[in-house]
C-alpha cells in the first residue's frame, strides 16, 4: 500500500509533536537545575533557556508550515525541520553539559 501525503503529515505531525512535548519537558528541568546554580550560570542559562524556548516557537511553526505544505513543498520543509530540531538538540545538549560542569565545579568548591 502506497503511502499517502496525508499520511506523511499524520506521521510526521505525531513525531514532532512528542520530540516538542519533550522538549518542553526538558526546559523546565533545565530552569529548575538553573534555580539551583550559582548567580553567574543562572544568567548565562536563563539566555540559552530563552533560546531554546524561541527554537521550540519555530519548531511548533514550522510543522504549522508543514502540515498545510503541499505535495510540492512537503521535502524542503520537512527537511528545514529537521534541521531545526538538530539545531535545537545541539543547544540543549550544550546547556545540558554546560550545567554539569557547572554543577562539578560548585561541588569542588564546597569540598
Amino acid at each position: 500500500m502506497k503511502e499517502t501525503l496525508m499520511d506523511k503529515k499524520d506521521e510526521f505531525r505525531a513525531r514532532w509533536q512528542e520530540q516538542i512535548d519533550q522538549l518542553s519537558v526538558k526546559i523546565d528541568e533545565l530552569k529548575a537545575k538553573a534555580a539551583e546554580a550559582s548567580a553567574e550560570v543562572r544568567e548565562e542559562m536563563a539566555e540559552q533557556l530563552h533560546g531554546l524556548e524561541g527554537q521550540r516557537e519555530k519548531a511548533r511553526a514550522k510543522l504549522n508550515e508543514l502540515l498545510e505544505a503541499g505535495e510540492g513543498v512537503w521535502d524542503e520543509v520537512a527537511e528545514e525541520a529537521e534541521e531545526l530540531f538538530g539545531k535545537i538538540k545541539k543547544g540543549f545538549e550544550g546547556l545540558m553539559s554546560k550545567l554539569g560542569d557547572s554543577a562539578e565545579d560548585d561541588s569542588q568548591e564546597s569540598s
